[in-house]
């Protein structure tokens, strides 16, 4: 009889060699261990299922060298400590070995400040997935986090934090100060810290946002506005409006019958530095009306029949946004020739102006500079309305 069992032992090895795949309940295994329930009809003590070795979770901290994905069923906690690779075991159940520790089989366990993901993923989907599996949750059902603490749900330290305690959300802190709070430096007197974020447009109806609702809109280059439960009402804004006052005190050439832009100019006021003086270019800061003067004068020459000279405000926009003012000289003699324009522009945001003379009095001149109680003939100015 003992050496039938032998040989009963050697054959099932030998199988077990060859086919390095084991079927229990079935002569066909599918994988390398197939078990295969036995179904019996009718009412049975017989149990389908497999039953993992039963331990304490004293039993799982005092096993060494664990082999990863070795699965274990924690029959109590009662002794042992959640510390060391036990530190998740914390309830009766299934648990498999993970590097360093015992991981529950639940995929998450509820931690003593809100929820823990304790299996192998940073995922938030793979997180729900295995929520979904274990309590049953759907999309007709809410996912809950019932900690009260002040840091009670978490997502990457700063990023996004819950304050259960205080009904407060905070988003690039961790300890907000309000109800939303985007500040890194909620509680400074001095500097609250960053905290850029982004309105978007709505065609909601003021009564259908309701009273205190934000939005952008793209008019008028942009505004900002706000419901008062009826009316989408413009919040406006106090800015330092453009000013700016410039002369010229160095001569320059005017080539006879050739578009020249004035440059080399000396500010006086520039409030916003909007004005390059080198180069004589102006660029307005918002869309928006501009009052604009400028004015020159030749030093004294000959001046041809039937010539002119033009003041001109030359726009990056184009010839179409160009304004100009004309002086003519129907008869010949000798004068300072020159020319003097004030005119509303509108102009749109990084739109540039540049002061420009053109004329035709037959030969080069030069403007007009002074020196001392004669200056002031050549003069730019801006003012933003």
């Amino acid at each position: 009889m003992k050496a039938k069992l032998i040989y009963i032992l050697l054959f099932i090895c030998i199988s077990f060699t060859i086919h390095a795949q084991v079927g229990i309940g079935t002569s066909t295994p599918r994988s390398t261990l197939d078990v295969v329930a036995n179904n019996p009809t009718g009412t049975s003590t017989f149990v389908d299922g497999f039953i993992a070795p039963s331990v304490d979770r004293q039993r799982m901290q005092s096993m060494l060298s664990i082999p990863n994905g070795t699965q274990v069923y924690c029959n109590s906690v009662a002794t042992g400590t959640a510390t060391g690779n036990a530190t998740n075991v914390t309830s009766i159940g299934y648990y498999y070995f993970e590097g360093t520790q015992w991981i529950s089989g639940r995929g998450v366990t509820a931690a003593a400040n809100g929820l823990s993901v304790l299996n192998n993923t940073t995922e938030l989907g793979g997180a729900l997935t295995k929520l979904t599996t274990i309590s049953g949750l759907s999309a007709t059902n809410r996912l809950r986090f019932t900690a009260t603490g002040v840091d009670a749900f978490n997502v990457d330290s700063n990023t996004f934090s819950v304050d259960a305690q205080n009904n407060r959300v905070g988003i690039g802190t961790a300890a907000p100060n309000a109800k939303l709070d985007i500040r890194t430096n909620p509680t400074s007197v001095v500097d609250p810290g960053a905290g850029l974020f982004g309105i978007g447009t709505s065609t909601s109806a003021a009564n259908t946002a309701g009273a205190g609702a934000i939005r952008y809109n793209t008019v008028s280059g942009g505004v900002i506005q706000y419901s008062n439960g009826t009316t989408w009402n413009t919040l406006s804004s106090t800015v330092s409006k453009s000013t700016v006052i410039a002369k010229k005190n160095s001569t320059q050439t005017i080539i006879n019958e050739t578009f020249t832009n004035v440059v080399d100019w000396v500010t006086l006021t520039d409030i916003n530095g909007d004005f390059n003086d080198a180069i004589g270019v102006f660029t307005a800061p918002r869309t928006g009306n501009y009052l604009i003067s400028f004015s020159f004068n030749f030093d004294s020459g000959t001046i041809n029949a039937g010539s002119q000279v033009e003041a001109i405000l030359a726009s990056s926009v184009g010839p179409t946004n160009d304004k100009k003012s004309i002086v003519s000289y129907p008869t010949a003699g000798a004068a300072q020739a020159g020319a003097t324009i004030g005119f509303v522009m509108r102009l749109t945001a990084g739109e540039t102006v540049i002061p420009s003379i053109y004329h035709s009095l037959g030969v080069d001149k030069i403007l007009r500079v002074g020196s001392g109680s004669n200056d002031g003939f050549v003069n730019f100015s801006v003012v933003e309305l």
